[in-house]
């Protein structure tokens, strides 16, 4: 049997962000191009993912501010829901800087925003949100949630949903571990200038075709992606893109003991123009994709002792536009077409374990 693959679809986009939810098909074939990820269509999807993405959000911080002014928020210690407050949200607009937000088993069905510096917002067991978390400030702590969106649709102009958890606002020192995310469409999405943000221990988990990336990076800088486990993403499962706009690429991040399978790119560093520098990609497991990692417009990047095997096409592909990163110690086996291939510069290659290389 041929294995079934993801691939990026500009429908997709449209459909996602714009209008209301049709599932993306699964394509077939018995060899698929490079191009289908690596191509100027495919950088716009991402182009407008990230705008569409990132107005929703603004625009929903800007509905939450206007509607806050006149709510007391001088609550600190602990606060409970549902015995304090009934939602999750009323209890974030009471709490003072610093407070704990303890949500108790149930199903929450809202979208949350968190503008409070060094909120805790802890679950106890099997708390689900239908819907998602959007974070603009620093020092916030979001653990033990599950987020299920299935099912849920897309907004239309104008309207505002959230999906999965969203930071942006120039926020820092964030902490998510331990959550759940499942059929988001967008499951972890850091912005530009988000920094120091720790992605640790979570699964991003689709099984209806609907997630285009699992964790995605837009220009955020010396932040933590470590053993989280992101399946069934049909663009790539852990992305760190270059947002387009002249901002500061996603660099100097650490992307390590992830679990990326049936995805349609493990790892996927795009720099689309710019490049995505000094980020460490080390001791992965990429299994089960189309392509295992692909590094584009990304230059002076570590990626060693990863495990790349079984994908359909390639194992790890190193573009034309991807010049001085080391590549050590990687074992890449078993994967459909070839192991290795480099097309860029300067890269360095040492002691790796692989079948068939290109370019080296």
């Amino acid at each position: 049997m041929k294995k079934k693959i993801h691939l990026p679809l500009l429908v997709l986009l449209i459909i996602t962000f714009f209008a209301s939810c049709n599932k993306a098909k699964i394509e077939e074939p018995s060899k698929v191009s490079i191009e289908k990820f690596n191509s100027s269509i495919a950088k716009q999807q991402r182009l407008l993912a990230d705008k569409a993405l990132l107005k929703m959000a603004y625009a929903f911080l800007e509905k939450y501010q206007s509607e806050k002014n006149n709510t007391n928020t001088s609550r600190i210690g602990v606060i409970k829901v549902p015995d304090d407050f009934a939602t999750i949200q009323d209890a974030v607009n009471a709490a003072a800087e610093g407070a704990q937000i303890l949500v108790k088993r149930g199903i929450y069905t809202e979208s949350i925003i968190i503008n409070t510096k060094g909120l805790k917002l802890l679950a106890d067991n099997n708390v689900v949100i239908k819907g998602g978390i959007l974070i603009a400030s620093s020092e916030v702590k979001i653990r033990n949630f599950s987020f299920d969106c299935t099912g849920i649709e897309p907004p239309l102009p104008g309207q505002v949903q959230l999906m999965g958890i969203t930071v942006i606002n120039n926020a820092s020192q964030v902490l998510l571990t331990q959550n759940k995310i499942l059929n988001s469409y967008f499951g972890i999405v850091l912005d530009q200038g988000v920094t120091q943000v720790s992605i640790f221990k979570n699964q991003v988990i689709c099984n209806d075709n609907t997630m285009y990336n699992g964790i995605r990076l837009n220009g955020a800088q010396n932040n933590m992606i470590q053993q989280n486990i992101i399946q069934g993403a049909m663009d790539a499962g852990i992305a760190l893109f270059y947002n387009f706009d002249l901002v500061p690429p996603s660099s100097f991040n650490n992307i390590s003991e992830n679990s990326c399978k049936n995805d349609g790119v493990g790892i996927y560093i795009d720099g689309g123009g710019g490049y995505n520098n000094k980020n460490k990609i080390r001791e992965n497991n990429l299994t089960e994709c189309s392509i295992g990692m692909i590094m584009d417009f990304a230059n002076n990047n570590l990626i060693k002792e990863n495990t790349v095997s079984n994908n359909l096409i390639y194992g790890i592909l190193l573009s034309d536009n991807t010049n001085v990163n080391r590549v050590e110690s990687n074992v890449s086996l078993n994967n459909g077409e070839c192991d290795l291939i480099n097309s860029g510069i300067d890269n360095v290659f040492i002691a790796n374990t692989t079948g068939c290389t290109q370019g080296l």
